[in-house]
């Protein structure tokens, strides 16, 4: 059984930088007390509470960029499977996402299927798919926030 930690912080509206590096020191800590999934908070880099969709564009990164990045490599340093949200730049649209990534350096990214009428949700796109990924802790599936509110969506997955 895989052992797990679930990370609570602070995340400051539109300070990814300043959140990636308290991403990254908390997967250090939790990995130094011998988590092997280290998962964090919906919109962990960038905050959820934005007023437009012009005001949280700044603050999405496409997949391939920084805090993806720095997240994949935290991960393999650490030895940890990680999981972590963030805003998600896709063409013209915006995604509330999540990073999973392993230690070998594979990195997927799930993109929240259900989306309730507040916070950055107002103004981002939903995801198509409910995939499960295979990592070294085992079969994992991602549900973000209100995703969990629709039980179908936990049951497709089995």
């Amino acid at each position: 059984m895989a052992r797990v930690a679930s990370v609570q912080m602070d995340v400051h509206i539109g300070e990814n930088a300043r959140n990636t590096a308290r991403v990254l020191d908390r997967m250090s800590v939790a990995a130094g007390e011998g988590a092997e999934l280290v998962v964090f908070p919906e919109c962990a880099t960038s905050g959820y509470c934005f007023d437009n969709a012009e005001a949280a564009a700044p603050y999405a990164e496409s997949p391939d960029g920084p805090f993806v990045e720095a997240f994949s490599d935290g991960c393999a340093r650490a030895g940890v499977t990680g999981i972590a949200g963030f805003l998600e730049r896709g063409e013209g649209v915006i995604h509330n996402s999540a990073a999973l990534a392993t230690p070998d350096g594979r990195v997927s990214v799930y993109r929240k299927t259900h989306l309730p009428t507040l916070g950055i949700d107002r103004y981002v796109e939903p995801g198509p798919a409910l995939p499960v990924y295979d990592t070294p802790v085992g079969k994992v599936g991602i549900l973000i926030c209100y995703d969990v509110r629709f039980p179908e969506a936990a049951r497709s997955r089995q």
